[in-house]
């Protein structure tokens, strides 16, 4: 196993080392930054439409100069979506010192494998896809948000659907470090005001969602939350209404993706997605309209996830900036730490010491009958 007593040791003694030397990530004329994450599964769709975002902005840095001298790329790893996959990946780039920054991993169990190592290495982690808490319990300081938390965004999904006079609740939760918290989340604000939620657990990676549909059908709860992947949410969605039943659907920003719109075809009118970043065909929004003007040009659909991704390699590219020409682990940690406000066009980040949020931006949208987000 990777995660065994001697490699711990090792790791103590090595990353002094490595702290002296110059990571390979850098060298004369290109900065590499290794993005670890799902590229087959059912998460890969949402995952490359996020990385497509980011590559809009680094190539037009790249364009006029890159930064601070140097190109920017993008290195792609694929963990399968396997959290156990994502830690070795991880043990190893840095037991080679070739990492200078993780760079929008995705999903919570791997985001969670990294931060064992990061931490550990003084490695920062730029732009995580995912908002599980402990990535905002004040402890941890590897990595840098864009977004706000998952729980924030449930908090306000149930405190909107209670304001409807919604009495029945449901809900479908991956079982992981991204769904487990959430339901305990959930559950426990609907007790505080006498509700009791029913709920079915299913495995993330493949999801086996038949004893979901039978219980749920059975139970007739006016609200299904929708805690799991896009490919478990849309075909939950699709046999349930297509088995003859309603709800109210509502899911979170991770499956903001015209992936999740795409796979829901027919279903997707009146499920609502709660988001947190403006929405990418804002015609007043000057971050969106950005993103939306280059989008075009590379005749890509804008969407919440490229929207995701642009915004992280601005934030990206901000730190390189700010570290300099002699850009190390720290002083890229250190920089972006010292982004006490960065305006990216009517959406503002910021960060401190002890402060690694960076956005509580959240808002609720609907998909429409021809299949657009609505705020």
């Amino acid at each position: 196993m990777f995660f065994r007593l001697v490699l711990a040791t090792l790791f103590a003694f090595s990353f002094a080392g490595h702290a002296l030397s110059q990571v390979k990530a850098v060298s004369g004329g290109q900065i590499r930054v290794h993005h670890v994450g799902p590229f087959t599964g059912p998460l890969a769709g949402a995952n490359k439409e996020a990385l497509a975002g980011a590559r809009l902005h680094l190539e037009r840095v790249n364009a006029g100069g890159g930064v601070n001298g140097r190109s920017v790329e993008i290195v792609e790893i694929d963990d399968k979506q396997d959290a156990a996959l994502t830690g070795q990946i991880v043990g190893e780039l840095i037991e080679r010192n070739e990492i200078l920054t993780l760079f929008m991993p995705r999903t919570s169990p791997s985001v969670q494998a990294m931060l064992k190592l990061t931490e550990v290495a003084g490695i920062p982690i730029i732009a995580p896809q995912v908002g599980p808490e402990f990535l905002y319990d004040g402890k941890q300081q590897t990595a840098f948000m864009i977004r706000a938390s998952y729980a924030a965004e449930l908090l306000r999904a149930i405190e909107l659907q209670v304001r409807l006079g919604r009495q029945s609740f449901a809900f479908l939760v991956s079982d992981d470090a991204y769904g487990n918290p959430l339901l305990a989340t959930g559950t426990k604000k609907l007790s505080e005001i006498g509700l009791k939620p029913i709920f079915e657990k299913v495995d993330n990676r493949n999801a086996n969602i038949d004893a979901a549909l039978n219980k749920f059908i059975a139970a007739k709860p006016e609200v299904v939350f929708l805690i799991c992947s896009v490919a478990c949410a849309s075909g939950f969605v699709n046999q349930y209404i297509g088995r003859g039943s309603s709800s109210q659907f509502v899911t979170l920003s991770n499956n903001s993706s015209n992936a999740f719109v795409k796979a829901l075809g027919g279903n997707a009118r009146g499920v609502i997605v709660m988001q947190v970043l403006p929405l990418p065909t804002s015609k007043t929004t000057r971050v969106s309209k950005e993103y939306a003007k280059l989008a075009a040009s590379a005749k890509l659909e804008p969407s919440y996830a490229g929207l995701q991704g642009y915004v992280s390699a601005r934030l990206l590219v901000e730190g390189l900036r700010k570290a300099g020409r002699n850009v190390s682990q720290s002083s890229l940690a250190n920089s972006l730490e010292s982004l006490r406000s960065l305006d990216l066009g009517d959406f503002v980040l910021s960060y401190g010491p002890n402060d690694r949020i960076g956005s509580a931006f959240i808002e609720e949208t609907i998909i429409s009958r021809d299949g657009k987000f609505l705020r």
